[in-house]
């Protein structure tokens, strides 16, 4: 998991010369099957144990519980429209990745492939808290449960989320949704960090 996912990272930030457009995609591709596949696993065990980890250590327990601390932090930050105290999870250079729009305002086009893009996770926030604020009365994210497989610095966490949202719009009701993100994080000087973040979140078409 290391070598796949610091490979993937060096190749979005560097671009080197003889990565063309067709080999970054293919590389935001191949990690995005590699976040599926993780996902299919995920359901294989127990959200209660650190995954692939047995027996457990104490070491490995407390990451663990740091980890879970870390996604309740963004998740909670979220629904109290705290940007800073979100921000404070990410990484520096922490990214988002994207394999379909989050949002959908008409029926996609059944033939259009796969659009996977990738973004500053810290810049993309900074873009949508604002907005996300301003046109709501609130948007709650809880926190349904979390499984983690923990590799030496680095973790993924598989989260299933449910939120809430109250739009400012007149006779608007709460509208609920249900997903699953998953969060790579990187072990830092001053605690866990969320490196790279994707889920499978998808609006109802308007």
């Amino acid at each position: 998991m290391i070598i796949v996912i610091n490979t993937f990272l060096g190749l979005v930030h560097s671009r080197p010369a003889w990565a063309g457009q067709q080999v970054i995609q293919m590389a935001v591709r191949f990690i995005s099957l590699f976040f599926a596949c993780m996902v299919a696993t995920a359901s294989l065990g127990s959200s209660d144990a650190v995954q692939g980890n047995e027996p457990d250590s104490p070491s490995r327990l407390a990451d663990s519980t740091a980890i879970r601390q870390v996604v309740e932090t963004m998740n909670r930050a979220i629904t109290e429209r705290d940007l800073p105290k979100l921000i404070g999870t990410f990484a520096e250079g922490a990214i988002r990745v994207d394999s379909f729009p989050a949002h959908r305002f008409i029926a996609p086009d059944p033939e259009q492939q796969i659009d996977v893009q990738t973004a500053d996770l810290k810049a993309r926030w900074e873009t949508v808290a604002p907005i996300l604020f301003s046109t709501t009365r609130f948007y709650r994210r809880k926190v349904v449960d979390t499984s983690v497989h923990v590799d030496a610095d680095l973790a993924v966490a598989w989260i299933d989320i449910e939120t809430e949202t109250l739009s400012k719009e007149q006779d608007a009701k709460i509208a609920k949704n249900a997903f699953k993100e998953i969060c790579v994080l990187r072990r830092e000087t001053d605690g866990w960090k969320i490196l790279v973040l994707t889920n499978n979140r998808q609006d109802k078409i308007r």
